[in-house]
């Protein structure tokens, strides 16, 4: 399900040694990694929607690849809410923002570049590394409405997807690092008027080996990137990674994902001295 990342003065809250507390809907008890907890959620989300974006550009690419009598079946099924165009040399998609540039390459291409784009300024390139390995980098790209300015230079190596269903073609094995500054009082259409860097958290992560993204249905239609609805999303099942976020001073989270089950992932999450298990 979609997590919003909680008010910057109530992080800040979280973050210091003050008595506030955080109970969740039907939760009376406050977890003394909660904070923790939310951040992952929130550098989770970040990654997902850039695993979202390559994956995209993948299945164009072989949608773009493939023979004629096979392009309409797999439109169908990787993308069946809206149809591609091909416009002044971009691909874009009905009712997504987002357009893609190829250099006329495929993206199985060792090498090959492909550039996204949003707007006039939002960039990222992805760039095939190997047999279905591909780098992705961006600086200062905007993905929701609750990060901005996000970085990142991670690796993704598709894998057979552990769970089956219609239009899944990878599950992804992440490695890298990056960072968002988060603003959650900042307009998502107009940032320029409403930025204020007394309200933000800078948060950076570190995978130093590997973190798999499992594509996992969402009942709840979850949209990753404001315009592009789904009806499933990318979630962290196994790996570890290291988090930090800069507020007053430093703090540090561990999180450790070990297992997926029908019943969510299994997570260690250590924070400032303390290891709790979470599920979901």
């Amino acid at each position: 399900m979609k997590r919003a990342l909680l008010s910057i003065s109530l992080l800040i809250c979280i973050f210091s040694l003050s008595s506030c507390v955080i109970i969740e809907e039907g939760d009376g008890v406050k977890r003394k990694t909660e904070a923790a907890r939310i951040i992952f959620d929130n550098v989770e989300d970040n990654i997902s929607a850039m695993v979202d974006l390559c994956d995209m550009a993948v299945k164009l690419s072989r949608w773009i690849d493939a023979p004629e009598g096979n392009k309409a079946a797999l439109e169908d099924l990787w993308f069946p809410d809206y149809k591609l165009r091909y416009e002044n040399g971009k691909w874009i998609f009905r009712d997504i923002s987002y357009y893609f540039t190829t250099g006329g390459k495929s993206l199985d291409s060792l090498n090959s570049e492909w550039i996204v784009g949003y707007g006039t300024a939002q960039r990222i390139t992805i760039k095939c590394t190997g047999k279905e390995s591909w780098n992705l980098t961006c600086c200062g790209s905007l993905f929701t409405n609750s990060y901005h300015l996000s970085n990142a230079n991670i690796t993704l190596t598709g894998r057979s997807p552990l769970l089956s269903g219609s239009g899944i073609l990878f599950d992804y094995d992440i490695s890298g690092s990056g960072s968002f500054i988060t603003n959650a009082s900042q307009s998502y259409y107009y940032p320029e008027y409403d930025y204020n860097p007394d309200n933000t958290l800078t948060i950076s992560y570190n995978i130093g080996e590997k973190v798999r993204f499992v594509t996992c249905p969402d009942e709840e239609y979850y949209y990753s990137n404001n315009d592009y609805p789904r009806d499933r999303e990318f979630r962290a099942s196994e790996g570890e990674m290291d988090i930090e976020v800069q507020d007053e001073g430093t703090e540090t989270i561990h999180a450790e994902m070990i297992s997926y089950t029908l019943y969510g992932v299994v997570k260690y999450l250590t924070f400032k001295g303390y290891k709790e298990v979470w599920t979901y």
